[in-house]
């Protein structure tokens, strides 16, 4: 494999690219697993839909956005908070989830979904 490194992505005209600077895909329920990620070490299972992303290299500063999705197959919808304790910073990211139908009660949810741009 090899390896293009860059200070800045821009397209022919000249505008600026983004890429995510980390994200991943969660399977929420039971033993939680990354089904797959970038920049990502693990997570870590804080209880009832209770999680945090760790970052394998750390952000460069607090300067990011971060978007989230979650659901379940079939049993209803659920809602993704992202929890900044203290603010952004480049530490990892806490997720709750809580669905959507059965109050603010968190709930382990099936597919986690979370991606950090800068």
């Amino acid at each position: 494999m090899s390896t293009i490194k860059v200070d800045n992505l821009t397209t022919t005209s000249g505008a600026g690219l983004y890429p995510a600077q980390a994200w991943a895909n969660l399977n929420g329920t039971g033993t939680i697993s990354i089904r797959a990620d970038g920049n990502v070490s693990s997570f870590t299972d804080n209880g009832a839909g209770d999680y945090t992303m760790n970052f394998q290299n750390a952000l460069q500063d607090a300067n990011y956005s971060v978007v989230g999705r979650g659901g379940d197959s079939g049993t209803g919808q659920s809602q993704v908070k992202i929890i900044t304790n203290g603010g952004f910073s480049g530490a990892p990211l806490q997720f709750t989830s809580s669905g959507v139908r059965i109050g603010a009660t968190n709930a382990d949810i099936l597919n986690l979904c979370a991606q950090v741009s800068r």
